[in-house]
């Protein structure tokens, strides 16, 4: 029995480990985090999808739609992606579609070495009054 304890407090240790290793270093905002738990709303919208780029019928979600942290300043929105807060352009905010978990969510790509983000959909966080 002691064995088995021994065994099974050593097996919940190496759980924790390997978690806080594989989480270490992403970042909500981050390119796929937080994509798998949401692609089914990315891609249904359930409550005012599926997600499509403004003005068009093509959808926002080829793995590039993530939740994220977003601020409003001086009458803008502004997301966290890839680490950094990048202004939203107007035409990428969904303003009829409620966010499923009340956070924001961002469509964009993953920010690359001389490349600008291109933005896809922004859906803004549910605000309490």
């Amino acid at each position: 029995m002691k064995e088995f304890i021994i065994g099974t407090v050593l097996g919940i240790i190496v759980a924790l480990l390997v978690g806080i290793i594989s989480a270490h270093g992403q970042e909500i905002g981050d390119f796929g985090v937080g994509h798998a738990e949401w692609h089914h709303w990315y891609q249904t919208g359930e409550n005012g999808g599926p997600l499509k780029i403004p003005n068009s019928q093509v959808n926002c979600c080829d793995d590039d739609c993530r939740p994220t942290k977003a601020k409003f300043e001086n009458g803008r929105w502004y997301a966290y992606i890839d680490r950094q807060w990048e202004l939203v352009p107007e035409g990428a905010i969904k303003e009829n579609i409620e966010s499923p978990n009340g956070m924001a969510h961002i469509c964009a790509s993953r920010r690359e070495a001389g490349q600008p983000i291109r933005f896809f959909c922004f859906v803004k966080p549910r605000i309490d009054s």
